[in-house]
């Protein structure tokens, strides 16, 4: 992210709110941080165990870190729009902590690499906002398990 980015500001104290939530445990705060409504629904129980409770998260590392390195992504496009004068509407970034002491020159290079697996060395949140009138920012959390989804045993390429 570049240090003119309109978002900027808000892309970081969203940053900071779920960070400081996450290591205060705050499993009411990160719901609100989610807009999750319904702790019961299957999604939002696995993205609170994943933040607060397994341990083999990702997330284990940065609760206990008070000082992460963290770097905001934007998107390619939307950054090159920006440069032709053209503005975003709807703020989007991906926040990522590093799980190592240091994650230089190891950030994701794409969406795709910001998975939370664990054999990253470090994890992510997305941010954006809600696109209705009135929407608010909101964390996105991919929800990664380590692997490619598997090949169905019957398809159409794999008859009986």
């Amino acid at each position: 992210m570049e240090s003119g980015w309109p978002f900027a500001a808000d892309l970081r104290s969203t940053s900071a709110a779920f960070l400081a939530a996450l290591r205060a445990g705050n499993r009411s705060k990160l719901m609100e941080l989610h807009d999750f409504t319904n702790p019961g629904q299957e999604f939002n129980r696995k993205v609170m165990s994943l933040l607060l409770d397994r341990t083999d998260s990702p997330f284990v590392q940065i609760r206990a870190n008070p000082t992460p390195q963290e770097k905001i992504f934007v998107d390619a496009y939307e950054v090159e729009q920006w440069r032709e004068g053209k503005r975003s509407k709807l703020p989007f970034g991906l926040a990522c902590y590093c799980r190592t002491k240091d994650c230089k020159g190891r950030w994701p290079i794409s969406r795709n690499d910001a998975d939370n697996w664990i054999t990253r060395p470090y994890a992510c949140v997305g941010i954006r906002k809600e696109d209705w009138p009135g929407g608010k920012l909101i964390v996105d959390l991919p929800v990664g398990n380590g692997r490619w989804l598997a090949e169905p045993e019957v398809s159409a390429f794999h008859p009986r």
